[in-house]
């Protein structure tokens, strides 16, 4: 029953009582004589009427206090419900410019990989020769190191959201693992850009399979996602879409819903 209805109850209810008891109470002075009934006798039956109504209208009004305390607490629950979901929402958002900037930094880390191979046969030729390396030799690495070095600085920017934003327990910890093996990958390259004007060989292979390693924590960060923040039912997903930065000529991977495109990110 709505506010509205009770209290026109109530009202009605008491309005009722007291109409009641007064006129058994007119009806006991005028015909105090009928019946043998005098004015003691029907006095306490007005008494009485007046007394159920009172009773009535408590009990209604008791009832009224306890359903608007009922309805503050489901406006609550809801409320709550809606800020959570905000709050996680915001979380999510913070998530796909991360595999944005590593789908952008995967070809200026093959073309660096490329470089430092063709480097690398420069000074297996020279050692060969006995000859000195020269800056010719080194020449590959200089336009693609650069570029290298200015998307990786995006890609740690696209980080910032997500580490600052995110405060489920689970997906924090992923974000925040998936940041410390990209930071792996800066680390190895500067070590490996270092050593080359020192005629200093070094394995590109070691990148590649960094750059897999942190592709690979897609499926993983997925899963986290929609487990610990959308509370959804986990994901298929097969190998090409869970690596998609491994081979940049595989076609693209179907079509998905727009929520889980959402959390994924970009491919």
């Amino acid at each position: 029953m709505s506010k509205f209805k009770l209290v026109i109850c109530g009202l009605s209810l008491s309005l009722l009582g007291g109409l009641s008891g007064f006129v058994v109470s007119r009806i006991a002075r005028a015909s105090w004589n009928m019946d043998n009934w005098g004015g003691d006798q029907w006095g306490p039956v007005a008494a009485w009427l007046a007394g159920i109504a009172t009773i009535g209208a408590v009990v209604l009004a008791f009832n009224q206090s306890k359903q608007a305390r009922q309805d503050a607490k489901e406006a609550n629950s809801r409320l709550d419900r809606e800020l959570d979901a905000s709050r996680r929402m915001e979380q999510i958002k913070a998530i796909p410019p991360i595999w944005e900037s590593l789908r952008l930094l995967a070809e200026p880390t093959l073309n660096l990989i490329t470089a430092m191979n063709v480097v690398n046969s420069h000074i297996e030729t020279r050692i060969r020769l006995e000859e000195d390396v020269t800056r010719s030799d080194l020449a590959p690495l200089n336009g693609v190191k650069l570029k290298w070095m200015t998307t990786f600085t995006q890609v740690e920017a696209s980080f910032s959201p997500a580490l600052m934003l995110i405060e489920e327990k689970e997906t924090s910890k992923v974000i925040a693992t998936l940041y410390y093996e990209t930071c792996q990958l800066q680390e190895m390259a500067l070590e490996m850009i270092k050593g080359f004007p020192k005629s200093v060989q070094c394995n590109p292979k070691d990148l590649s399979k960094q750059l897999t390693v942190i592709n690979s924590m897609r499926t993983t960060l997925v899963a986290t996602v929609r487990e610990h923040l959308t509370k959804v039912a986990p994901l298929k997903i097969s190998a090409v879409a869970a690596n998609p930065l491994a081979n940049p000529t595989t076609p693209p991977r179907p079509e998905t819903p727009a929520s889980e495109e959402f959390v994924a990110g970009p491919a």
